[in-house]
């Protein structure tokens, strides 16, 4: 006789100890450095743009963080980024919550498509080094990583 794992957890039970969004995303997870170097770019220009009226729009900075954060996991699709932000905890916590459908996205796109390359010729000088995540010590990993990545891709290469 075939035996299977049942049900560990009853859907519709509520958790004892429920996890925050900023508990659910690790201190050195990629999002956390994307957040941080573009909260510390000047988003004026692209605020005064908005004339204001009708219903509220998105934040820029949030949908600049939407589709960069998007393009470095490999998602292109307006859909699939609408889907993201409805069901993947690392695009929840980057959006505070917010849920852009998939036509606000392609909109914000393709009416900021040459500010959007601007930001980030504009902000790689400006990538941070040691403290990324704002502790002074490297806390998120971002020397640590790239360091590796060279040390790995200089092996490959002086082996071939």
């Amino acid at each position: 006789m075939k035996t299977f794992i049942g049900s560990v957890v009853d859907r519709t039970q509520y958790a004892l100890l429920q996890e925050t969004l900023e508990d659910s995303i690790t201190r050195d997870h990629p999002v956390r450095v994307l957040d941080w170097v573009l909260d510390r770019m000047d988003w004026s220009e692209w605020i005064a743009r908005y004339p204001g009226g009708g219903r509220p729009a998105y934040p820029p900075d949030v949908m600049v963080k939407l589709l960069a954060y998007a393009y470095m996991t490999g998602m292109r699709s307006s859909r699939i980024i609408e889907h993201a932000c409805r069901n993947s905890m690392d695009f929840m916590w980057l959006m505070s919550g917010r849920k852009p459908d998939h036509d606000t996205i392609a909109s914000f796109r393709r009416e900021n498509i040459e500010r959007f390359v601007d930001v980030f010729q504009d902000g790689n000088s400006g990538m941070p080094r040691g403290g990324a995540c704002g502790d002074g010590g490297g806390g998120c990993g971002w020397d640590e990583g790239r360091g590796k990545q060279r040390e790995r891709s200089n092996r490959a290469s002086s082996t071939s």
